[in-house]
């Protein structure tokens, strides 16, 4: 019976003590909100927070804006350099453009010595692809001759472009690449 009377106790001041603590925690925590709502804290920290929400979105235009106009924009020398190389080749060949224009192998074969500048090009402007298409479908269809080509990951540049893949091409320029171990048929 002592025994129960003291357990009573222990038990009835363990739960004054436990709401006395929880009474201060509330109280402490109202006064906090209170403190923070009166000094305007919590509007400070919001507009903080969009502050440099705006900073970084600011930031990352300026960043694109640059790489636009210093990289992705910048395509018109690799733009000469093919049309040169069309020019070089037709010479070599002695045909003219009519003369690619009928015959597909040659296309072909302009297509296949090409593929290292587009390459290049995407080197150079760090994109994830590049195309060259030329401006005849044959016997007045749609379709067009040319070769479109895929970076993965253009920030890597591996010596033998095996991470080039070859989207859309003649399927000779793909078992060309398979037997180099370059350029990835896609």
């Amino acid at each position: 019976m002592v025994r129960s009377q003291k357990n009573k106790r222990s038990r009835t001041m363990l739960i004054r003590l436990l709401v006395a603590m929880l009474c201060v925690a509330i109280l402490q925590s109202a006064l906090f909100m209170i403190i923070l709502q009166a000094r305007g804290t919590l509007e400070q920290l919001d507009h903080s927070a969009f502050d440099t929400f705006n900073e970084r979105v600011s930031s990352v235009q300026s960043s694109l804006t640059n790489e636009m106009l210093q990289r992705w924009a910048n395509i018109s020398t690799q733009a000469e350099l093919l049309g040169s190389a069309l020019d070089e080749y037709l010479a070599e060949q002695g045909i003219t453009y009519d003369d690619l224009q009928d015959s597909p192998e040659l296309t072909t074969k302009f297509l296949k010595e090409t593929t290292d500048n587009l390459i290049f090009m995407m080197r150079k402007t760090s994109v994830s692809g590049g195309f060259l298409v030329l401006d005849y479908g044959w016997n007045g269809e749609n379709d067009f001759y040319g070769v479109h080509l895929g970076d993965t990951d253009p920030n890597n540049y591996p010596a033998d472009d095996s991470d080039i893949l070859l989207d859309v091409g003649p399927a000779s320029l793909a078992q060309e690449a398979a037997s180099r171990q370059t350029l990835s048929p896609a």
